[in-house]
C-alpha cells in the first residue's frame, strides 16, 4: 500500500533532512549557524488518490546541527491511500496508515561532506476499509529502524544528498536521492528519485526538486514528477516542503 500520506494535519513527526548536507543546497533551512533544532514538514499529493503529510523534529542536545554531534529525532508519516487488490473480481481498497519513529544518531561533518547514522524504534499502523487477506501489513507492526544520510557539496554551486532507511516493521524501506545546482542565488534545482516499499507494495518516483528563497526564516521547496506503483500503476506527484532551524 502506498504510503502517500494524508494531507492532514499530520502532526506525527517525520523525516527531517540531514543537518549539514541540507544546508548546502536543495534543502530547507531557516538559520544554519549554530542551530540546535530542525523542524521540517512536507505534503504530497498524487494522481493515484494519495495524499500525504510528514513532519520531523531533530535536536542536537550537546552541539549544533552543522557540526559533529549526537542527534535525537522524532519522525512520522500519516497517510491516506487507495489501491486495487487481487481478489476476483478486483476491488478498490481505501486505507490509512500512521508511521512513527524515535531515533538516536551520530553525525560527522567534514569540509564538504556530512554523514549521519540513526538507530531506533519504528511503529506502523495500517487500517483498510475492507479486508484484504493478502496484505500482510494490516494492523500494527513494530521493529528496529536504521537510517543513513549523506550530504556532499562538490562545488560552491552544487550539492548531492541521499538517505536510506530500513525498518523491520513490514520490512519497509525508502531510498531518497537528490542533487541541486544554484540556478540563482540561494535557489537550487535538480533531479530527485525516490524508491520505497514494504512487504506488500513497491513504488518509485522520478522528478525535479527546487528549494525556494527563505521567507521569514522558513525555507520552502517544491518537487514534482512521475511515479509508478505496483498496486496503483503510473501517475504524477506534487510535493511541497517547509523547514525551519533555530
Amino acid at each position: 500500500m502506498v504510503k502517500v500520506s494524508f494531507l492532514a494535519l499530520i502532526v506525527v513527526l517525520g523525516s527531517a533532512p540531514l543537518a549539514s548536507g541540507e544546508d548546502a543546497g536543495t534543502t530547507l533551512a531557516g538559520s544554519n549557524d549554530g542551530a540546535k533544532l530542525s523542524f521540517d514538514n512536507s505534503v504530497e499529493v498524487t494522481s493515484r488518490k494519495g495524499v500525504s503529510g510528514t513532519s520531523s523534529l531533530t535536536v542536537a542536545p550537546y552541539g549544533a546541527l552543522d557540526s559533529n554531534a549526537v542527534l535525537l529525532r522524532v519522525e512520522g508519516t500519516g497517510s491516506e491511500y487507495r489501491y486495487t487488490n487481487n481478489d476476483p473480481p478486483p476491488a478498490h481498497v481505501n486505507g490509512r496508515s500512521i508511521d512513527a519513529s524515535v531515533l538516536a544518531g551520530l553525525q560527522a561533518v567534514y569540509e564538504n561532506f556530512t554523514a549521519a547514522i540513526f538507530l531506533g524504534g519504528n511503529s506502523q499502523s495500517n487500517r483498510n476499509a475492507i479486508d484484504d487477506p493478502k496484505n500482510s501489513t494490516w494492523e500494527t507492526k513494530t521493529g528496529v529502524k536504521g537510517v543513513v544520510e549523506v550530504g556532499l557539496t562538490p562545488t560552491d554551486k552544487t550539492s548531492v544528498q541521499g538517505s536510506v532507511s530500513l525498518s523491520r516493521a513490514n520490512r519497509s524501506y525508502r531510498v531518497d536521492l537528490k542533487s541541486g545546482y544554484e540556478v540563482v542565488p540561494n535557489v537550487y534545482a535538480g533531479p530527485q528519485a525516490v524508491f520505497q516499499g514494504d512487504a506488500y507494495y513497491q513504488q518509485w518516483k522520478v522528478g525535479v526538486y527546487a528549494s525556494m528563497l527563505t521567507v521569514g526564516g522558513v525555507g520552502v521547496g517544491v518537487g514534482a514528477g512521475l511515479l509508478h506503483d505496483v498496486k496503483q500503476g503510473n501517475g504524477v506527484y506534487l510535493q511541497v516542503s517547509t523547514g525551519l532551524r533555530f
